[in-house]
């Protein structure tokens, strides 16, 4: 038994000794995003990767953008990306008797609140959802999984797409601007971070009204195939606490975080003075964390925890704007929270540390 003892010890410091003479190789994980990455879209994991929380979990990013949830989700369901930023609308249409379910479960709730608002010209006459009856809607691309949503609100409100309001694809960001402008569209239907871009502009815009049981929904959360609970768990975990931890940097430090953002991405650097951008920037970041610290009711104070309430919302709305024919939907089958105990093991206050301290 001794032999076998010091055996077993030599073995394990000739591998503790390998381990420190090559340095181990980081993971990578491919991250699906519905839209493109700006500062308040998941924009605050570079500044994450700038303070060395992925690296710390041996994890290498690799975000990989497609055009709206519903060609991005399928990605997560067949295993082609490990980890999808998305909606519930697919997720939920499988549900139904007859369907097949898709394999994805969600898991951190990054975004407990609804995010896209309805915006018209400061100068128009339209006040409320319903004025917009016979008006167009501009969308980014008919793929878009924030469609049912602004159906539900629609309908809501007395409207039906294709019989008192029309939908009209016109793309992301300038695009869209350019096609309120011009009247071609007359709301545009976008993220609240979007809005404040155009206002950046110098463009005027007003938000239209949104009740409490549509501004309670969450937006978009981190889902991974059912298979990788068990397979990739730690990865799941590892990712998730970057994205915690990053999340709370920006919050400590939100202009840090901003140039942190430029410059991983300096094609979303607005042109021009830094120091004249930067004030605008940071009201862009803190309007977004602000919605990002609100509470989902029932929560239990962990980031990313999920509320059974939100799902509860969601069947509502779908159901009413005909996305879903049935409210019978096993809701407690999409999510977990099984894993936000250990996404949230660190020190919060060393994470705040390490942001003040950043430039």
């Amino acid at each position: 038994m001794k032999l076998l003892r010091r055996g077993a010890a030599a073995a394990i410091a000739a591998a503790a000794a390998s381990m420190l003479a090559s340095p181990a190789q980081s993971e990578t994980v491919k991250v699906g995003m519905p839209i493109p990455v700006t500062l308040t879209d998941l924009g605050y994991y570079a500044f994450g990767e700038e303070l060395g929380f992925f690296k710390q979990e041996g994890l290498d990013l690799r975000i990989i953008v497609f055009k709206g949830s519903g060609k991005m989700v399928p990605q997560v369901a067949t295993k082609k990306l490990d980890i999808g930023w998305a909606l519930p609308g697919a997720l939920f249409k499988s549900y139904q008797p007859g369907r097949t379910r898709l394999p994805v479960v969600y898991y951190y709730n990054i975004m407990p609140t609804w995010v896209l608002q309805l915006a018209v010209p400061a100068s128009s006459d339209i006040k409320t959802v319903a004025d917009l009856k016979g008006k167009k809607i501009g969308i980014g691309a008919l793929t878009w999984g924030t469609i049912p949503m602004l159906k539900a609100r629609l309908k809501d409100a007395g409207l039906e797409v294709g019989k008192n309001v029309e939908l009209a694809a016109v793309g992301i960001l300038g695009s869209g601007w350019l096609a309120l402008k011009r009247d071609q569209v007359q709301a545009l239907d976008y993220n609240n971070t979007w809005h404040d871009m155009f206002e950046a502009t110098g463009a005027e815009i007003r938000r239209l009204p949104i009740k409490d049981k549509f501004h309670n929904l969450f937006t978009n959360g981190f889902m991974a195939h059912r298979d990788l609970f068990e397979s990739k768990r730690d990865t799941l975990v590892k990712f998730a606490r970057g994205m915690a931890k990053s999340s709370i940097a920006c919050q400590e430090n939100p202009g840090a975080c901003v140039k942190a953002f430029w410059r991983k991405h300096p094609n979303m650097k607005p042109k021009g003075d830094e120091a004249k951008n930067l004030p605008g920037a940071i009201r862009m970041a803190n309007n977004r964390l602000e919605l990002m610290r609100i509470p989902a009711e029932n929560a239990v104070g962990k980031l990313g925890h999920w509320p059974r309430k939100s799902f509860e919302y969601y069947v509502d709305a779908y159901y009413e704007s005909g996305w879903i024919t049935t409210r019978d939907i096993e809701i407690d089958k999409m999510y977990t929270n099984d894993l936000i105990a250990d996404i949230n093991a660190f020190d919060e206050s060393e994470v705040r540390g390490k942001a003040r301290a950043a430039k």
